[in-house]
């Protein structure tokens, strides 16, 4: 069907690939004159008004839910980065899991929140003074009983990244003394 222009016809193409959209152009009468009307029918018809007028469309929407998703997105990649940054720097274990021969110079209980066991030791090896948190009590108590003395005790520890206040005020946790 041709209207009376001199352009192609978009609307009434019989190779229309939309199958959801039926087009019909339909004469009404109002006033005694005639008007050339085309009414949308299908998919496409609950989007548009009730007078048959062409259907709007609602970019803009699109456009504010698709920045709500990739706000979103964006958000929870950032939170992933985070909780990958905090697992591996507080509570991936062992930088270092080892076991050394020491004195115990000092064993001791600290904490208001978290009471944790800390003591010095000095490292038969090296010489050095080093400070150590404690993971139980009766670790602790072992290490007690060897305080002061001249002999050295074996040591399984290991060092963390960064001390919690939970673990103790150290990064070098001992976990075994004999």
């Amino acid at each position: 069907m041709l209207l009376d222009d001199d352009y192609p016809d978009y609307f009434t193409d019989d190779d229309d690939t939309d199958a959801g959209a039926d087009l019909r152009l339909r004469d009404e009468k109002t006033d005694g004159q005639t008007q050339h009307v085309i009414h949308f029918s299908g998919a496409d018809a609950s989007r548009g008004s009730d007078s048959g007028s062409m259907p709007d469309d609602d970019d803009d929407n699109d456009d504010f839910r698709n920045s709500g998703r990739t706000w979103i997105a964006v958000a929870l990649a950032i939170v992933a980065v985070l909780a990958l940054t905090a697992y591996f720097r507080y509570f991936s274990p062992c930088v270092d899991d080892a076991v050394t021969d020491a004195r115990i110079e000092s064993v001791q209980t600290r904490g208001t929140l978290f009471k944790t066991h800390e003591a010095r030791i000095t490292d038969v090896a090296t010489g050095r003074q080093i400070d150590v948190s404690v993971a139980d009590a009766a670790t602790a108590a072992t290490m007690q009983q060897a305080q002061g003395s001249s002999r050295a005790m074996r040591l399984h520890y290991r060092r963390y990244h960064a001390a919690l206040p939970w673990r103790g005020e150290s990064e070098v946790m001992v976990f075994s003394a004999r």
